[in-house]
């Protein structure tokens, strides 16, 4: 919350929830990041359109992220699964990884070597305040959801949270990483 302050109201709701259980059933689904959206507006740190790769606090990070095709599923089986995820925080992914992970990736499937540029979350979180606290919510938000995503200083890595990852619990298909990238470079030409 301290990182995202918009996050605050999420936290309110999901708060509420947990002490009306006994009138009300609830279930949050966590996704992380979407992969395939954000990575065509260069939310990951990588510019599809100039090959640059914006390598965060070394890039070694790990993040949970979620391509929409898959949040659509997890909606659908968490409904199918309702005795099961009944007021509880479901936890999905299509991958876990790293910058360092998917520059390989993206240079294999454009066949292309990106030039790399490095920034420290510090910077982009600092940025982020600054623009958000003068009003313009977009620019100053995704900053500090790029600074959370990739930076050193929180886990955004899902297999560290309670619980863990629910997709084998609630029969979400495993993605291939390679081939999801390879469907996004070749939309975004």
């Amino acid at each position: 919350i301290q990182a995202v302050p918009f996050f605050e109201g999420k936290k309110k709701c999901l708060d509420y929830l947990k002490t009306e259980e006994n009138v009300i059933s609830w279930t949050a689904i966590i996704t992380g990041p979407s992969f395939d959206w954000g990575m065509c507006l260069g939310f990951q740190g990588f510019n599809l359109s100039t090959k640059t790769a914006t390598i965060v606090d070394g890039g070694n990070v790990r993040f949970t992220t979620t391509n929409i095709r898959q949040i659509a599923r997890s909606i659908i089986a968490v409904l199918e699964h309702a005795d099961d995820t009944v007021n509880e925080v479901v936890f999905v992914e299509s991958f876990i990884t790293t910058q360092h992970e998917l520059l390989p990736v993206l240079e294999k499937v454009t066949r292309e070597k990106w030039k790399i540029v490095e920034e420290s979350s510090e910077e982009i979180r600092a940025f982020g305040a600054r623009a958000f606290a003068e009003g313009n919510l977009m620019v100053g938000g995704g900053a500090l959801l790029k600074a959370l995503i990739l930076g050193k200083d929180v886990s955004t890595d899902h297999t560290e949270v309670e619980g863990g990852i629910w997709n084998t619990r609630v029969g979400l298909p495993k993605e291939n990483l390679e081939e999801e990238v390879r469907a996004i470079v070749g939309s975004a030409t």
